[in-house]
């Protein structure tokens, strides 16, 4: 469940990242399988995360793992030390587990054993030791383990708290094994990043097998970054140097091999025009990156004028994330419709605003709108979008309502804080009628303005024939709650599909429809759910009255 406004609603989480933990903030959710599934053996429990040791979870999952078949992610905080060696034992039994992610303040307090098992954990090839503070004693005995495993291809050190000397051992480990691929180092530096960066630079030079390196947040500075950079290019396939100083001649450095690279981050790193030409023109030829994100480097408008010069003529991109500092002027917006109106292979498209002066000074963007219209009304391939902090005028709705209506691959769309109100609801419930892809749609506008009862009114009710949309997320209503809600339950109750709804102010009996269509979603008897609002309406009106301090 998820609660809003002191409102409880059913949401369902069911997708998670690959790359885990803490490397992709924006993308990654932890495993949500129970432990009655892997219980059960469920073909669908593929990946567990323990993080408490109530109802007797930590026993259920050790007498569960030996005899599971399907199980091969297992996640788990270790808040104390007593029963490690009970599960390190029952992975050992079950020998398929894949992925042991181990995060928490008794890490460093149980490597010893953690160390001991890992080289009887054949069947381990992703190791994660995460959110905790190794030392150098730690990563010593560690480094022993892992060449003795002979066979780990990923080391996760996420937020490790690796200082200079603990990272010298893990330059031991990278140099002296030739099975790890990947290496993830999000916020793992406690202490002199540029040293810890060179010392691991020297290794990666002798490294051969190792070609996605993840260093975001560890605020390497310019030294540390061109070390990494000279060892890691020549073979890299996936680079995260986010919030490291790459500037414009490392990123000149990284488009000369851009036709090696899958993935590419490299959110503010302090890139200027310079460097975003140089990517750009390498992108023109390019037939092998598959995403690329630049957020956060402040580019000035000729420098995205080239970048999305350079993905019209690419042919492999499928995910993009870029910002602006400058409102979207009519050259900027022309160069973004030329290169998405119809690019084949870009699925994902975020873009927002970072514009120093605050939010609420930016005027309307009616050039950034035309431009969403034509991308929405010819483009075969995206099916999300994302555009952020870029206030339209109501003009610009109207012509993305009918691009919308006939737009056949799109199922995400956010226009979060773009100045969303009841005319833009007006322009874009038509299409809600017509369109059949849509799944999620998020107009949230913020700072106390925008959408009314009114408006979302309009759009329930061009969703009494949709079958397709189940998100509508619209924030808290601007004018305060609704007095009479019988209109909304009245539209919502032919529709059976929607049921996420960010909406405060609803009576019982209109979040008892979304429970319902959550049920429906998951294939539930609706009487065996309770309604997702539970709290009175005598009592919701008390709390009500004593403020906004919800919102």
């Amino acid at each position: 469940v998820f609660t809003m406004y002191r409102y409880t609603y059913p949401i369902t989480i069911s997708v998670r990242s690959r790359r885990g933990y803490g490397s992709d903030d924006r993308a990654g959710e932890r495993p949500t399988t129970t432990i009655e599934e892997v219980e059960d053996d469920s073909p669908t429990a593929t990946a567990f995360q323990i993080d408490s040791y109530r109802d007797g979870a930590l026993h259920r999952l050790t007498t569960a793992l030996p005899t599971n078949t399907h199980l091969r992610e297992i996640w788990m905080t270790l808040t104390s030390w007593e029963y490690i060696s009970c599960v390190l034992e029952a992975i050992k039994a079950n020998n398929r587990i894949t992925t042991l992610r181990l995060s928490g303040k008794a890490v460093p307090k149980v490597m010893g054993a953690i160390c001991k098992a890992i080289r009887d954990l054949k069947s381990v090839r992703r190791l994660g030791l995460v959110a905790s503070s190794l030392s150098a004693a730690n990563m010593k005995i560690l480094a022993a383990s892992i060449q003795a495993h002979g066979a780990i291809q990923e080391l996760d050190f996420s937020n490790a708290g690796l200082d200079s000397d603990s990272v010298k051992h893990l330059a031991t480990i990278v140099s002296g094994t030739n099975t790890i691929t990947s290496l993830i180092l999000h916020k793992g530096f406690s202490d002199y990043p540029d040293v810890c960066a060179t010392t691991l630079a020297a290794a990666l030079a002798t490294n051969r097998s190792i070609t996605w390196l993840d260093v975001s947040s560890t605020k390497i500075a310019h030294l540390g970054t061109r070390a990494l950079l000279a060892a890691i290019l020549p073979r890299a396939t996936h680079l995260n140097f986010s919030d490291c100083q790459v500037e414009d001649d490392g990123a000149t450095k990284i488009a000369a091999v851009l036709g090696n690279l899958i993935e590419l981050r490299l959110d503010a790193c302090k890139i200027g025009s310079d460097g975003a030409k140089a990517l750009a023109a390498a992108l023109r030829a390019n037939r092998t990156l598959y995403k690329l994100s630049l957020v956060g480097n402040d580019l000035p408008v000729e420098g995205t004028i080239a970048l999305f010069e350079g993905i019209r003529a690419n042919a492999s991109l499928n995910e993009l994330w870029l910002d602006t500092i400058t409102e979207v002027g009519e050259p900027l917006a022309q160069a973004m419709a030329d290169a998405l109106q119809s690019h084949m292979t870009l699925a994902t498209f975020h873009f927002c605003s970072t514009y120093r002066s605050g939010v609420g000074e930016l005027g309307d963007q009616p050039f950034l709108g035309t431009a969403i219209a034509r991308i929405l009304r010819t483009n075969c391939a995206m099916t999300t979008l994302d555009i952020s902090d870029l206030p339209l005028p109501t003009a610009s709705y109207a012509d993305i309502g009918p691009a919308l209506a006939s737009n056949h691959t799109l199922t995400f769309l956010r226009l979060h804080r773009c100045g969303f109100d009841d005319e833009a609801a007006t322009a874009v419930a038509p299409a809600l009628r017509e369109n059949s892809t849509l799944v999620t749609l998020d107009v949230t506008t913020g700072y106390g303005s925008g959408l009314t009862g009114k408006g979302f009114l309009c759009m329930l009710r061009a969703l009494e024939t949709n079958s397709t949309l189940t998100s509508l997320l619209t924030g808290s209503l601007a004018g305060g709650p609704v007095e009479d809600t019988k209109p909304f339950v009245e539209a919502l109750t032919p529709n059976t599909t929607l049921s996420n709804v960010s909406i405060s102010y609803m009576d019982q009996e209109f979040s008892s429809l979304i429970a319902r269509n959550h049920a429906m979603q998951d294939g539930a008897s609706f009487a065996d759910t309770k309604p997702a609002c539970e709290i009175p309406l005598a009592k919701r009106a008390r709390s009500d009255s004593d403020g906004d301090d919800a919102d």
